[in-house]
């Protein structure tokens, strides 16, 4: 889970032993609820864990020492040569958005990727367009903070696929990997 996320939940039982403290004192019959501001979103509000671990036990997910990513492919999201998102992305994008708010306070990292076909701008090109796609799509709504997302597009770096055939031949499977976007939560260790 999150660094710091057993510090939220100091400051939940913080909130509610402040509560019953102030109910037990006075004099008074009434009740004392806990301010709804003062306790994260995240916290039992905007999805369970075991929410969260089936959603990313669906997805195509992997630790590495930034946190944890997960990968999408270019046919989830584009059709091949376009940044515009596919009518069939939302459903997808709509369950990490559900991650993102469990993990409330992690900066996430947004990074398209490119296969080696065309200029090494114009990958680059697609790669940021489809990255900003993206962060778009998940700050489009109140309750992601855009301010926790960055966009980057890498373009044809770090493939995970070889694009071409050992014989130099084209790879188009290899290709198709590489033409994907990742979503880093910075800091998260996720066990789905």
């Amino acid at each position: 889970m999150v660094a710091g996320r057993g510090a939220q939940w100091v400051r939940v039982a913080a909130i509610v032993w402040a509560a019953l403290f102030a109910a037990g004192c006075g004099d008074s019959d009434e009740v004392i609820e806990a301010d709804p501001g003062l306790i994260d979103s995240d916290v039992g509000g905007a999805g369970s864990e075991a929410r969260v671990d089936e959603i990313l036990s669906g997805l195509q997910t992997a630790e590495r020492p930034e946190g944890t990513v997960i990968t999408l492919s270019e046919n989830i999201l584009f059709e091949f040569g376009s940044a515009d998102l596919k009518p069939e992305a939302p459903a997808q994008l709509d369950q990490i958005s559900e991650v993102l708010r469990f993990y409330g306070e992690a900066p996430v990292a947004i990074r398209g990727y490119s296969d080696s076909v065309g200029s090494e701008e114009s990958n680059l090109d697609i790669a940021r367009r489809r990255a900003d796609s993206v962060k778009s799509y998940l700050t489009g709504g109140p309750a992601i903070d855009p301010g926790r997302l960055s966009a980057v597009g890498l373009g044809e770096q770090d493939p995970v696929a070889p694009n071409e055939n050992p014989d130099g031949s084209d790879n188009p499977e290899g290709r198709e990997q590489n033409r994907r976007v990742e979503i880093v939560l910075e800091g998260v260790t996720a066990q789905p």
